[in-house]
């Protein structure tokens, strides 16, 4: 086989993971009756996050909310754009648990794009992918689908789940909060 031959299909999957089409554009929806995984990781800073403190029968009472969870990783174009969008959202929502994880990269890494992003979203390190395999953010291929965001509601449920990211996205992710969060 020539070198040719052997380059192009490797050129051809490497734009393939890279290009924002790779994850699937339009919103999916979820079974709303699914559970949501419960997992711990750790964030940036070492502190422990478990989404059953939250979410879920277990869940604390004063912690109880809904949560946001965006996989991303520091080498996402989609993911750049979406991040200050969901630092908007926040804003709009101090009722919801908005959470960035970063899908297997070192934390020097993650530090040095929080650094450059300047943004204070707190990041889970998902350093193995262990989370993003049950969320189906990275497939039976082995490939992450980046950014992927889910919606749980506080009972655990499984509200929303979308890939990729484009402009306008945030106001479907708006919407599902106000439904969400109950008027003080």
């Amino acid at each position: 086989m020539s070198l040719v031959a052997k380059v192009i299909p490797i050129t051809i999957l490497f734009l393939l993971l890279v290009s924002p089409g790779t994850a699937q554009t339009d919103s999916t929806l979820v079974d709303s009756t699914r559970q949501a995984p419960t997992f711990f990781l750790k964030t940036l800073e070492g502190e422990p996050f478990f989404l059953s403190r939250h979410v879920g029968d277990r869940a604390k009472p004063r912690m109880k909310q809904p949560v946001v969870l965006s996989f991303f990783a520091t080498w996402c174009i989609p993911c750049r754009a979406e991040i200050p969008k969901l630092h908007e959202i926040r804003e709009e929502f101090p009722g919801v648990k908005i959470m960035l994880i970063d899908v297997n990269e070192k934390p020097d890494t993650v530090s040095a794009f929080v650094e450059e992003m300047d943004f204070t979203l707190p990041v889970l390190m998902d350093l193995y992918g262990v989370v993003a395999k049950k969320y189906g953010v990275i497939g039976s291929d082995n490939l992450a689908r980046l950014p992927s965001l889910a919606i749980i509601d506080s009972d655990g449920e499984l509200s929303y789940f979308h890939q990729g990211y484009e402009k306008g996205d945030e106001e479907k992710v708006r919407e599902i909060l106000t439904n969400l969060v109950p008027d003080d």
